[in-house]
C-alpha cells in the first residue's frame, strides 16, 4: 500500500468516525430543497443549519458522494457552494423523491463485529446471502484507487468490493464519539486517527474492545470490528487488546 493510499484510507476512516457531526451539518427535515430540472434531471441544494466548519462541510460532501454513487447516476456534479451549501446536479433522474430521500437522510455510523469464518466462505463463493444464519448480515467495502475513486472490475464493469459478514446488532454507534482528528505517530511519523469518546462512549468502547480481545485470545485469531457508514464498510481493523481512557488511535 502506497503512502497516498494510506492517507486516503485514513481519511475514509476519519470521515466515517465523525459522521455523527454530518447530522448537524444537514438535518433532512430543514435543508433539502428541490431546484430546477436539468434536461430531465434534478438539482438539489443542501443547506447547512447553523454555523459549520469547512471540515464539517467536507465530511458532508463525502457522505453525499457515497450516496449519489448508489443511485447509479452517470457523471453527477457534486460541489460545495459557498461556505454552507452543497449543490447536487443529477442528470436523467427518473425518481426525484428517491434521490431526495437517499441524499437527505441522516448519516448512520455503526461498529459491527465481523464473522471472519462466514466472511471467508462468502468470499470463496461457498455461501450466499440467503444462507446466512439469523442475526447476520452481508455488507461490502468498496476498494478504491489512489485518488479515492472506486476500482472497477474490467470484466463485469462493477466496483470491486470485499464482502464482510457482520452481526446485525451493532456493538456501538457514532453517537458515542465526541470528535476525531488525523495526525502522525511521534516516532514513526505514519498517519493515524485519534478518536475521543463521550464519557459514556469511553466506557462502552472499553467493554467492546475488551470482549473482542478476549474472544481473539480464545479463538487464537484477533477479531475484527467493522466501521460501517450508511450500510457500507469503511474499514475493519483488528482489536488486539482492551482500549481504555476515553480515546483510541487507529494507525497503519
Amino acid at each position: 500500500m502506497t503512502e497516498k493510499q494510506k492517507n486516503i484510507l485514513i481519511l475514509l476512516i476519519m470521515l466515517a468516525l465523525v459522521a455523527a457531526s454530518v447530522v448537524i451539518v444537514y438535518p433532512p427535515s430543514e435543508k433539502t430543497k428541490l431546484g430546477l430540472d436539468l434536461q430531465g434531471g434534478l438539482e438539489i441544494i443542501l443547506q447547512a443549519q447553523g454555523e459549520v466548519t469547512s471540515e464539517q462541510m467536507d465530511q458532508a460532501l463525502f457522505v453525499v458522494r457515497n450516496r449519489v454513487d448508489k443511485l447509479g447516476v452517470s457523471e453527477p456534479a457534486i460541489n460545495r457552494q459557498g461556505t454552507d451549501q452543497i449543490s447536487v446536479a443529477l442528470a436523467g433522474v427518473t425518481d426525484p423523491g428517491e434521490a431526495e430521500e437517499l441524499i437527505g437522510k441522516t448519516a448512520l455510523l455503526e461498529f459491527q463485529q465481523v464473522d471472519q469464518a462466514l466472511s471467508q466462505q462468502v468470499g470463496l463463493g461457498t455461501m450466499t446471502q440467503e444462507q446466512l444464519p439469523e442475526g447476520k448480515e452481508l455488507l461490502y467495502e468498496t476498494q478504491r484507487d489512489d485518488e479515492g475513486q472506486p476500482l472497477i472490475d474490467e470484466e463485469s464493469g462493477l466496483p470491486v468490493q470485499t464482502p464482510y459478514v457482520v452481526d446485525a446488532e451493532p456493538l456501538m454507534t457514532g453517537e458515542v464519539i465526541e470528535k476525531a482528528s488525523v495526525g502522525r505517530d511521534n516516532l514513526t511519523r505514519k498517519p493515524l486517527v485519534q478518536m475521543d469518546f463521550t464519557s459514556e462512549g469511553g466506557d462502552i468502547f472499553e467493554q467492546v474492545t475488551d470482549d473482542l480481545a478476549k474472544q481473539g485470545q480464545i479463538l487464537g485469531q484477533p477479531q475484527q470490528m467493522a466501521i460501517v457508514l450508511d450500510g457500507e464498510v469503511q474499514s475493519a481493523p483488528t482489536v488486539q487488546e482492551k482500549i481504555s481512557g476515553g480515546s483510541a488511535v487507529i494507525n497503519y
